[in-house]
């Protein structure tokens, strides 16, 4: 079973350049930019990707953060298996909360 899924993901390379983990990324960053809120004149920043880097932007640990969202106080959006964060969003929510 190991030898098929190695020699799937080695024709996955040769035709696209990429590994599969690698490719996956991409499209879904692609589909967050096509889905994520329209960008306003307030509202220059790009979305952020994923609880880690959520956290790495507030200063705080991925498991407060991901707590919040667990309680259903940290609004977000969900493509695959990635979460997309609204900056403003967050810090409207944050506003009221306490990490």
């Amino acid at each position: 079973m190991a030898f098929i899924e190695s020699q799937q993901q080695t024709a996955f390379n040769a035709i696209f350049g990429l590994s599969v983990e690698e490719f996956t990324e991409a499209i879904a960053s692609k589909i967050a930019c096509k889905v994520s809120i329209p960008q306003t004149a307030t509202a220059s920043r790009k979305p952020i990707h994923g609880i880690r880097n959520l956290a790495r932007e507030y200063g705080s640990s991925t498991a407060s953060f991901q707590k919040m969202i667990n309680e259903g106080r940290l609004p977000y959006r969900r493509i695959g298996n990635r979460y997309i964060f609204d900056i403003d969003e967050v810090n409207k929510a944050l506003k009221g909360n306490s990490l």
